[in-house]
């Protein structure tokens, strides 16, 4: 574990100084403070507990959707701009999932429907009644 964090932290801290070389101290801060918000906002909103809740209804899309939203926030809070890039990253990726979803239930009819529509289905069975005719004695 702690190989796969050495590369990690010289990589973030190659991408801070050249932040910090193109932007102030003052925006990196505000940066590090904005999505920290953003991702404490999406680890609220459709976090890991929140998927929980709707065992029934798990789709690959609403677990890639909710979770990579809830993977976003997590890298998002940690303070950094590579981590922010892949939480931004992941969140495009989730909210595509999210309207392929969207465009795919919208013409997928799940209902079960048993009843079977034939040709006959608009015939109705009617008698004719001539007026001369007594119905009452025959």
């Amino acid at each position: 574990m702690k190989k796969l964090l050495l590369p990690y932290f010289v990589f973030e801290i190659i991408f801070v100084v050249f932040f910090l070389s193109e932007y102030s101290f003052f925006i990196l801060f505000f940066e590090i403070l904005f999505s920290a918000i953003i991702g404490y906002i999406l680890i609220t909103k459709f976090g890991v507990l929140n998927i929980t809740k709707n065992l029934t209804k798990i789709s690959p899309s609403i677990v890639f959707g909710n979770l990579g939203l809830a993977i976003s926030g997590m890298l998002l809070m940690v303070p950094g701009i590579l981590s922010d890039s892949v939480g931004v990253l992941i969140i495009f990726v989730s909210l595509i999932m999210k309207i392929i979803k969207k465009d795919r239930d919208k013409f997928n009819n799940t209902q079960n429907n048993t009843y079977n529509y034939t040709k006959n289905d608009e015939v109705i069975d009617v008698e004719i009644i001539e007026e001369g005719e007594n119905l009452w004695k025959k």
